[in-house]
C-alpha cells in the first residue's frame, strides 16, 4: 500500500509530504483519513509501477513545498466535497494520484529551484509571506512591503512569484478567503461585514464577488448553511 501523509499548518498552509510504503493487510484499500496530527491518504500497490515504488520513501518540506502547497490543499478540499458521492472512490484515486505526481514533480524540481535565489532573499521572502498572512485587514501596498524587505518591487515580486508559486496579490487574495471561509465555519455569530472587515474589505459588496468568484457559492448561502446545520444539531441535542 502506498500511502500519502500530509501535515497541516496555520491556515492553509502544508508543512510537509511524505510519501512512503507500507506492506499490510489493507494493501488494497483506497481512502483518506484526517487524523490530529495531519491527512493520511493510501492506495492499493498496484496503482503504481515498480520504478515509482522504487523511489520511495519520497519527502517535501519548508521551501520545495510552496509552489505545490495551495494544489494541494484544494485536492484535499476536493477530496472532502466528494467523499459520498457513488464515484468516492474512483474520485479519489485519480486525485490522490494527481498530488503524487505534484509532489514527485516539485521535488525533481527542487535543486534548480532554490538555486535562483539566496537563502538572504528566501528568508525574505519567506517574512513577506509571514507578515501578510498576519496583517490580512490591513492590505499592505507593494511598495510597503518592497520597504519591508529592503529590496526593489520588482525583485520582490519576481522572487516572491518564483519562490511561492504565486504573485504577492494572489498570495493575500487566497489567505483572505480561506480566512473568511473558516471564519464563516466556525464563528457563526459574526456578520458578514465583521468577516469583511478582518480580511481587508471595507464594501460588502466586493468581499461576496470575490468569495463567491472563489468557491462559486456567496458567503451568505454558506452563513445561512452553517445556521441551518447548527440549528438542527442543537435540535438533535434538546431530544436526547
Amino acid at each position: 500500500m502506498v500511502e500519502v501523509y500530509i501535515k497541516e499548518g496555520e491556515e492553509v498552509f502544508v508543512e510537509s509530504v511524505r510519501i512512503s510504503k507500507r506492506t499490510n493487510n489493507a494493501a488494497n484499500k483506497t481512502g483518506l483519513k484526517s487524523m490530529d496530527s495531519g491527512t493520511l491518504l493510501f492506495l492499493p500497490d498496484h496503482t503504481f509501477d515498480h520504478n515509482f515504488s522504487a523511489d520511495l520513501p519520497l519527502e517535501l518540506s519548508g521551501q520545495q513545498l510552496y509552489k505545490i502547497a495551495y494544489a494541494i490543499r484544494k485536492i484535499l478540499d476536493e477530496l472532502a466535497q466528494r467523499s459520498k458521492s457513488k464515484y468516492a472512490n474512483f474520485y479519489t484515486k485519480i486525485k490522490i494520484c494527481e498530488l503524487i505526481v505534484l509532489v514527485i514533480e516539485a521535488k525533481e524540481g527542487a535543486a534548480e529551484h532554490v538555486n535562483q535565489w539566496s537563502r538572504k532573499d528566501i528568508a525574505i521572502f519567506e517574512m513577506i509571506a509571514k507578515l501578510i498572512s498576519q496583517n490580512l485587514s490591513k492590505n499592505i501596498s507593494i511598495a510597503g512591503l518592497a520597504e519591508k524587505a529592503g529590496m526593489n518591487r520588482t525583485k520582490l515580486q519576481a522572487g516572491f512569484k518564483d519562490v511561492m508559486g504565486q504573485t504577492i496579490n494572489s498570495y493575500a487574495g487566497e489567505l483572505k478567503m480561506q480566512k473568511a471561509k473558516t471564519l464563516l465555519i466556525n464563528k457563526p455569530g459574526y456578520s458578514l461585514k465583521q468577516i469583511a472587515a478582518v480580511v481587508g474589505y471595507s464594501c460588502g459588496n466586493h468581499f461576496s464577488a470575490a468569495f463567491k468568484k472563489k468557491f462559486s457559492f456567496s458567503p451568505s448561502y454558506l452563513k445561512k448553511t452553517v445556521s441551518l446545520v447548527f440549528s438542527v444539531l442543537v435540535w438533535d441535542l434538546m431530544l436526547i
